[in-house]
């Protein structure tokens, strides 16, 4: 079934996720990635209390973790040192910076790691590619979602998964269609849906610093049915 193209239509009382009964508002991607002065215009659906309230304090987390892995971005240098420093310094916030601290590996030859939960880091993900497709689609995405984040290592995926990954924008040079985003200092994307395969596909940008690229992928499929075989596409090719 193709999605029904955003006509305003949306139902006024369901969940982008799961359809059920709406309770609330939710910003796509979450609000508090947005500091003051770039809030213009932002994306929100409607959603039900799980998909929403339950998931806020994965948000805070993957809110921190992104903006201490955004080194290039001026915006996200800025709230690290004025919100983020300063708010788990507090007393009442010991336990979270805490949890900050530990997550922080030092490399011996210098610099270092963040540890990031994975399974936070995958609804994180998921939410935002479902809340886009609803935002612009007016339905929800079916099937399961997965992604390739740059400031990210998934060892879990085959040579041939991550070259599917890298050869996306280039195969849909010209069907990606631009999300006008009014904040790009903090986040854009563009998407396209195609037909043949029932795929959802979007690529975002993170404070200028990380590319997501989120799949939706058909029941009964995974990410490795996808895989290009590299030798294969380096014959025809040449």
């Amino acid at each position: 079934m193709n999605p029904r193209l955003n006509t305003n239509s949306k139902s006024e009382n369901e969940c982008y996720w799961c359809g059920e009964i709406a309770t609330g508002t939710e910003h796509v991607p979450p609000q508090n990635l947005f500091p003051k002065g770039f809030r213009k215009e932002l994306i929100t659906v409607k959603s039900c209390k799980k998909h929403n309230e339950d998931l806020s304090k994965i948000d805070e987390r993957m809110r921190i973790n992104i903006i201490m892995l955004s080194h290039t971005s001026k915006v996200a240098r800025k709230i690290f040192e004025e919100k983020i420093l300063k708010g788990i310094q507090r007393e009442q916030s010991a336990g979270l910076g805490i949890s900050v601290a530990s997550t922080i590996l030092e490399k011996p030859e210098g610099g270092g790691y963040i540890k990031v939960n994975s399974q936070h880091l995958n609804v994180y993900i998921e939410k935002i590619v479902r809340g886009l497709y609803y935002h612009n689609f007016g339905n929800q995405l079916p099937g399961t979602i997965h992604h390739l984040w740059n400031n990210f290592n998934d060892l879990s995926l085959s040579a041939n998964a991550h070259f599917y990954y890298f050869e996306l924008e280039k195969k849909y040079t010209e069907q990606w269609i631009n999300g006008n985003c009014k904040n790009k200092e903090i986040f854009d994307y563009k998407y396209h849906y195609c037909n043949k395969e029932k795929q959802f596909f979007v690529i975002m940008n993170l404070y200028e610093t990380h590319r997501i690229i989120g799949i939706s992928i058909p029941k009964g499929k995974n990410i490795e049915d996808y895989g290009v075989d590299i030798e294969k596409y380096i014959k025809q090719k040449s």
